[in-house]
């Protein structure tokens, strides 16, 4: 069912017999999750440029049904991640909260990327198995893009004190797993983890879709 989901997505995303459709195809048909020594749960190359490209178009380009497929890599893989990490990290009750945008991007953009993922991974009943937490860190400040921002130095200066945390006693002394769609060098997630342990978080682990 899930491969079937996935053909009838990528088919509206790409035309039926076009070589990127059936290269991404091969992607994800091999698909497997990694677990990284920086603690990041990802499903995706984000150095494949097919895979870069699908991200692009639904974070700028507005191709939402992308969200649905992105929304069921989650649904059909995070369960069992989370119970070999309980087994493995004793990482128990984790708490699912996503890197937010600001106000003002969203008023700009129209939408959030990671909120219309999290939705479709909802819909499937990922908040079953899963608590997802959605009032708890929130964006202070408009800063420019990440994605524009190229060199790591500037993209650390860049995030800088821009998240602030909130409804801080439903998360002390949790365990968290902390979504954003996309890692590149790591800024956003590790400026917002750095918040999160000021505020008395047990456990942090990174899920994003593409690293």
């Amino acid at each position: 069912m899930f491969l079937n989901t996935i053909k009838k997505i990528l088919e509206s995303i790409f035309p039926q017999n076009n070589t990127k459709n059936i290269k991404i195809k091969e992607i994800l048909k091999n698909r497997i999750f990694y677990f990284k020594k920086e603690q990041t749960i990802y499903f995706l190359p984000y150095k494949n440029k097919l895979v870069r490209k699908m991200l692009y178009d639904f974070k700028f380009k507005k191709k939402f049904v992308i969200s649905k497929f992105l929304g069921e890599i989650l649904y059909e893989n995070l369960n069992e991640i989370l119970y070999d990490l309980k087994i493995q990290e004793n990482f128990n009750n984790p708490i699912l909260i996503q890197i937010p945008i600001s106000f003002s991007r969203k008023l700009q953009r129209g939408y959030d990327q990671n909120s219309l993922i999290i939705k479709e991974f909802c819909k499937l009943g990922g908040d079953n198995f899963l608590k997802i937490e959605k009032n708890i860190l929130y964006k202070k400040l408009l800063t420019s893009p990440q994605s524009k921002t190229k060199k790591k130095k500037e993209r650390l200066k860049n995030i800088k004190n821009s998240f602030k945390v909130r409804n801080v006693e439903k998360i002390k002394n949790k365990n968290i797993l902390l979504f954003d769609d996309i890692k590149t060098s790591g800024a956003t997630l590790n400026e917002a983890k750095k918040i999160l342990k000021k505020a008395g978080v047990k456990k942090i682990i990174f899920l994003t879709i593409a690293h």
